[in-house]
């Protein structure tokens, strides 16, 4: 992905987790976000339409509830949860 891909992702991720939301409103640390996000996700396509894959959806599943599966109330999302869907 590239920048502006990340930065729609993470805005995204903002809607679905104030500490994301608080966490992108520096503009500094902003910056420093979406760049080492984008360094993690270099080779990560934003979206393959043949095979349906969409980063935004694995950012959304990272959020849902499964199971007793419940790291998303205990830290945001990371680059490590997109490469995982």
């Amino acid at each position: 992905m590239i920048d502006n891909h990340i930065a729609a992702l993470l805005a995204y991720a903002g809607r679905l987790d104030s500490r994301v939301r608080r966490s992108l409103a520096d503009p500094q640390q902003s910056a420093r976000t979406i760049a080492d996000w984008t360094a993690a996700l270099a080779d990560v396509p934003a979206t393959l339409p043949d095979t349906g894959w969409d980063a935004s959806q694995a950012v959304r599943r990272y959020y849902e509830q499964r199971g007793a599966d419940r790291s998303a109330q205990f830290r945001p999302v990371e680059p490590h949860g997109v490469l995982a869907a």
